[in-house]
């Protein structure tokens, strides 16, 4: 189940292993998102009144909110990523949640026809 790097850390009982929609604290949620990788998960973040989600790598850049069926060449299952892509951005389009990218500054999205943009 671990890579020989993290081997002792599991062995030693420091690892906790984490589950799409488990809730680590009140404030952070993880949402599976598959596609990219096997497992990929992102972190919704909500704390005073403000939201945040961290989408690792659902995206790799703003041209997949404007065109979500575009996959990265290192999406390890590109149909699923664009399915991934197109769930979060509906679900997070018109909130004031900042979604912040791995590799590209954020912001809150909003829908464009079919497709979606960061608000400005």
């Amino acid at each position: 189940m671990f890579d020989d790097s993290i081997r002792p850390i599991a062995e030693a009982g420091l690892a906790d292993l984490v589950d799409p929609g488990d809730r680590i604290c009140d404030e952070l949620h993880l949402i599976g998102t598959p596609g990219h990788s096997p497992g990929h998960l992102s972190v919704h973040i909500r704390s005073t009144g403000e939201a945040a989600l961290l989408i690792g790598d659902v995206a790799h850049h703003p041209c997949q909110m404007a065109h979500p069926r575009w996959s990265s060449t290192v999406d390890f299952d590109p149909v699923q990523a664009a399915h991934t892509r197109n769930a979060l951005f509906a679900t997070f389009a018109g909130t004031p949640a900042q979604i912040l990218g791995g590799h590209f500054v954020g912001g809150p999205i909003a829908r464009d026809g079919e497709a979606y943009r960061i608000i400005m």
